[in-house]
C-alpha cells in the first residue's frame, strides 16, 4: 500500500480507521512558475492538516492521539516531502529541527509536499541518483537557522537563483500558520482530566508517564537505566520487584501486590504514595523498582492540606484539581531528575537541597494557612 505523507489519499498504509479515508484535509496549495534555462516549469507546494475528528475522537476515548497506531504512523512522516515526477526522493526535516520544534510530537499532525518534474532538477539540486535535493536542503537549513525574514536572508547571501529560497521561505512561514491552526484544534479538544480515572496522584502519574513516552519517542530525551530495566524485565518480574519495594516501604503484601499489578496494568512509569516523613521533608525519592519511578509524599507537610481538600471535595472545580496535579507533577519531575544523578556527592547535594526546599515551603505555607 502507498505511503502518503500528506494523508490526503485513500487506500494507503495508514492504520485503521484511516486506512481507507484521508486522515488530513488540504490546508493550502501554492503554484510557483519558475524559469529553468529559459523554459517555464511549475513547482507546486501542497499543505495539509489533520482532520478535526482525529483529535476529537481520541480525546473522547480518553486517549492521546499520538499513541494510537495512526498517530505513530504519522510520526514517521514528519517533515517536508520532496516529490520528483511522482516519486518521493527526500523527507526534509530541517523545518522541524530548529527551536526545539523537532521534539514536539505535534509536528506529526501537518503535512507539506513539493511537487515538480525533471525540468526543475537544476534549481533543486537533484543528484544523479535522484536521492537528494542539495539546493533545497541547503536553503531549508539556512532559513531554519535564521530568525530573519526570507528577504533579509537572501540579501545577506547574494544568491543568484532565488526561486528555491523563496519557496523554502514560504514553507517556513506557512508551517507557522499550520501550527497555529493545529494548536487551536488541540485547545478545542484538551487532554482529558487523566489518562486513567482515579485520584490526583494517579492523574499526575499518568500525565508524567505520557510526557516521558512522547519525549522518548521524539528523541528529546535518551533512555535511562530505569527505562532499560522496564524494557528488559517481564511483566511478572516487574510486579515482583515493585511488590518487594512497596513491602519494604511498609505496605502489606496484599496491598503492595495490588498496587504493583495496577501500575503494570495501566503502564504507569511513576508511583506516588503517602507516608509520615520526619521533620519538614516535603517528599522522599525512593529507589526505582521494576522500571517505575517512586516518590513518597509527606502526609504531615502543610502543602498537602490543599491537595487533600481538593481530593475529598467532589465539588472542587477543574482549575483547583489541575493546580493540585501540577504540584505533584513538580515533585515527580524532581524525582525523575534525582534518579538520573549517578555521582554520589552530587546526589547528596541534591537531596540536601530537597530537604531545605521542604523546610522553606513549610514555613511559607504555614504562614498562608494562619492568615
Amino acid at each position: 500500500m502507498p505511503n502518503d505523507p500528506l494523508y490526503l489519499m485513500s487506500n494507503t498504509s495508514t492504520p485503521e480507521p484511516w486506512k481507507d479515508a484521508p486522515m488530513f484535509s488540504e490546508f493550502d496549495r501554492v503554484p510557483y512558475p519558475v524559469s529553468v534555462n529559459g523554459k517555464q516549469e511549475l513547482v507546486e507546494v501542497i499543505y495539509s492538516l489533520v482532520k478535526d475528528e482525529v483529535i476529537r475522537d481520541a480525546r473522547r476515548e480518553n486517549r492521546n492521539p499520538g499513541d494510537l497506531p495512526h498517530g505513530k504512523h504519522a510520526a514517521g512522516n514528519r517533515g517536508v516531502s520532496v516529490v520528483r515526477q511522482g516519486r518521493e526522493i527526500l523527507l526534509e526535516n530541517s523545518f522541524i529541527s530548529g527551536g526545539g520544534s523537532s521534539r514536539d510530537p505535534q509536528n506529526r499532525w501537518w503535512g507539506c509536499e513539493i511537487r515538480f518534474e525533471a525540468g526543475c532538477d537544476a534549481i533543486f539540486g537533484i543528484d544523479p541518483n535522484k536521492q537528494s535535493a542539495a539546493n533545497f536542503s541547503a536553503a531549508a537549513r539556512t532559513l531554519d537557522n535564521s530568525e530573519e525574514d526570507t528577504q533579509a536572508v537572501l540579501d545577506g547571501l547574494l544568491v543568484e537563483d532565488e526561486a528555491v529560497y523563496r519557496i523554502a521561505g514560504d514553507i517556513r512561514n506557512k508551517i507557522g500558520a499550520l501550527r497555529a491552526a493545529m494548536d487551536e484544534m488541540f485547545k478545542r479538544y484538551p487532554q482529558v482530566r487523566n489518562a486513567h480515572e482515579g485520584t490526583v496522584l494517579e492523574q499526575a502519574s499518568a500525565i508524567a508517564t505520557q510526557a516521558n513516552k512522547e519525549a522518548l519517542q521524539s528523541g528529546h530525551i535518551e533512555s535511562t537505566a530505569v527505562d532499560r530495566e522496564r524494557s528488559e524485565m517481564s511483566e511478572q518480574e516487574r510486579v515482583e520487584s515493585i511488590t518487594a519495594a512497596l513491602i519494604e516501604e511498609g505496605r502489606s503484601e496484599d496491598e503492595a501486590r495490588e498496587t504493583a499489578n495496577r501500575l503494570i496494568e495501566r503502564d504507569d512509569w511513576y508511583s506516588c504514595s503517602w507516608a509520615n516523613l520526619p521533620g519538614s521533608q516535603m517528599f522522599q525519592v525512593s529507589q526505582p523498582a521494576g522500571g517505575v519511578h517512586r516518590i513518597v509524599l509527606s502526609a504531615s507537610h502543610p502543602i498537602y492540606e490543599y491537595i487533600r481538600v481538593i481530593e475529598e471535595d467532589s465539588s472542587s472545580n477543574e482549575v483547583a484539581r489541575q493546580a493540585a496535579v501540577g504540584i505533584i507533577l513538580l515533585l515527580l519531575s524532581w524525582g525523575n531528575m534525582e534518579h538520573n544523578v549517578y555521582n554520589r556527592e552530587r546526589l547528596r547535594v541534591v537531596q540536601d537541597t530537597a530537604h531545605d526546599w521542604g523546610r522553606h515551603v513549610a514555613e511559607f505555607i504555614s504562614r498562608l494557612i494562619s492568615e
